[in-house]
C-alpha cells in the first residue's frame, strides 16, 4: 500500500511537470521575449534621457520622463521575470539599437522633438507588435499574463507621443 502511494504522488507529480504550459520550463520564445523586450526598454530609457538635456518643447521633456519612469519600472519587473526563469540578460544595447541613439545624439537641435517622437513612435509600435506576439504565441502562462497587463499602457503611450506630434505641428 505505501509503494502504491508513493508511485501515486509520483506519477501525479510526472504528469504535472508534463504540462504543455509548464511556466517552470522556459521556451526559446519565452526567453527571446523577455530578453527584446528588455532591449527595447533600455532604449527607450536611453533615448528619453538625451530629452532632458537636447528637448527644447517643454510637453516632450515631460513625455520623456514619464517614459524613463515607466520603461525603468518595467525594467525591474523583467530583470525579476528573467531572474526567475535564470535568464541571463545583456545590459547593454544591441549594435542596431546603440545606432538609433547615436543618430539622436547627433540629430541638429532644430530636428531634434521631431526625431526623438518619430523614433518613440516607431518604438511603440514594435513593443505593441512584440508583446501581442508573446500574448497570442507565449508558452509561459505568467509572462503572457504580465504582457497583457502592459500592453495597454504601450498603446496609450503611442497615442500621447502621436499626440505631441500633432499639438508641436512636427
Amino acid at each position: 500500500m505505501k509503494k502504491q502511494v508513493i508511485f501515486s504522488i509520483a506519477l501525479i507529480f510526472t504528469l504535472i511537470g508534463c504540462s504543455p504550459n509548464d511556466d517552470s520550463v522556459v521556451t526559446a520564445s519565452d526567453r527571446q521575449f523577455i530578453q527584446n523586450a528588455f532591449q527595447r526598454n533600455l532604449l527607450d530609457i536611453q533615448t528619453s534621457q538625451i530629452v532632458r538635456t537636447r528637448g527644447t518643447i517643454e510637453p516632450i521633456k515631460r513625455y520623456s520622463q514619464m517614459l524613463i519612469s515607466q520603461a525603468s519600472l518595467n525594467q525591474e519587473e523583467l530583470l525579476d521575470l528573467a531572474r526567475k526563469r535564470d535568464i541571463q540578460m545583456a545590459v547593454e544595447l544591441q549594435t542596431t539599437m546603440q545606432q538609433e541613439v547615436s543618430t539622436l545624439l547627433n540629430t541638429p537641435m532644430e530636428k531634434f522633438d521631431e526625431t526623438y517622437l518619430a523614433m518613440i513612435i516607431q518604438s511603440r509600435k514594435k513593443v505593441i507588435s512584440l508583446y501581442e506576439g508573446q500574448i497570442r504565441d507565449g508558452k509561459d502562462n505568467a509572462l503572457r499574463e504580465w504582457a497583457s497587463k502592459k500592453i495597454s499602457g504601450f498603446k496609450k503611450e503611442l497615442e500621447n507621443a502621436e499626440s505631441l506630434v500633432e499639438m508641436n505641428s512636427l
